[in-house]
C-alpha cells in the first residue's frame, strides 16, 4: 500500500489523496471524505492513516458553525446592509461558505449586459483555526483581495462583521 497527496484541480497544496491500494487501484478520496468516523476507513491502515491525515490541512467549517455562521450574518450585518424593498428584484445580497473563508457579496444587474447578473464583492473573511482569528479582506481595483490594513485581524467574527460595517476608510461599500 502506498498513498500520496495528488493535486487534482492545480489550485491547492493539497486538494485529496490518492490511494494506491494492495491490488494496485487508484482510489481518489476527496478532501470531505475525512469528515467520516474511523469505520469509513476500512481498507485503509490505521498506521498509513494517522501519518497522512496528520499533513491533511484543517477541516472546514462544521454544519453547527455554519448555521452560527449564516445567523450572525444574517442579524448583525444584512439586516442592516439589505437593500431598500422597491430594490430587491434587481439587487440581492449573499454570502459564500468554501473552507474557512467567507465572502460577502451583492449580485446585481450587470453594466452594459442587459439580462445578466453580476456578483459585486463587499468582503472577505478568512478564519484562521490554529490561531484563533479572523481575516478581513478588501477587494482592490486590481481585483486582488488585500488585507483590510486598519484592522486585519478580529477576535470573533461578529467584532470583524462590526469592522465591515463600519467602513471607516471606505474600502467596504465606497
Amino acid at each position: 500500500k502506498s498513498a500520496g497527496y495528488c493535486n487534482r484541480t492545480g489550485s491547492s497544496p493539497v486538494a485529496g489523496i490518492f490511494w494506491i491500494d494492495s491490488l494496485n487501484r487508484g482510489v481518489w478520496l476527496s478532501p470531505y471524505f475525512f469528515q467520516l468516523p474511523d469505520f469509513a476507513f476500512p481498507f485503509i491502515d490505521l498506521m498509513a492513516r494517522s501519518e497522512f491525515l496528520c499533513k491533511l490541512t484543517p477541516m472546514a467549517f462544521t454544519d453547527d458553525e455554519i448555521a452560527a455562521h449564516v445567523t450572525l450574518i444574517e442579524n448583525a450585518f444584512w439586516s442592516r446592509r439589505r437593500p431598500d424593498p422597491s430594490m430587491r428584484d434587481r439587487i440581492r445580497e449573499g454570502q459564500r461558505l468554501s473552507g474557512h473563508t467567507i465572502e460577502l457579496f451583492y449580485v446585481r444587474p450587470a453594466f452594459c449586459r442587459p439580462g445578466e447578473m453580476s456578483e459585486d464583492p463587499v468582503a472577505k473573511l478568512q478564519f484562521v483555526r490554529s490561531r484563533d482569528v479572523w481575516k478581513i479582506f478588501w477587494k482592490r481595483a486590481d481585483l486582488k483581495w488585500h488585507g483590510y490594513q486598519p484592522c486585519s485581524e478580529v477576535s470573533t467574527l461578529a467584532e470583524a462583521l462590526r469592522v465591515i460595517d463600519e467602513d471607516d476608510y471606505c474600502c467596504f461599500f465606497g
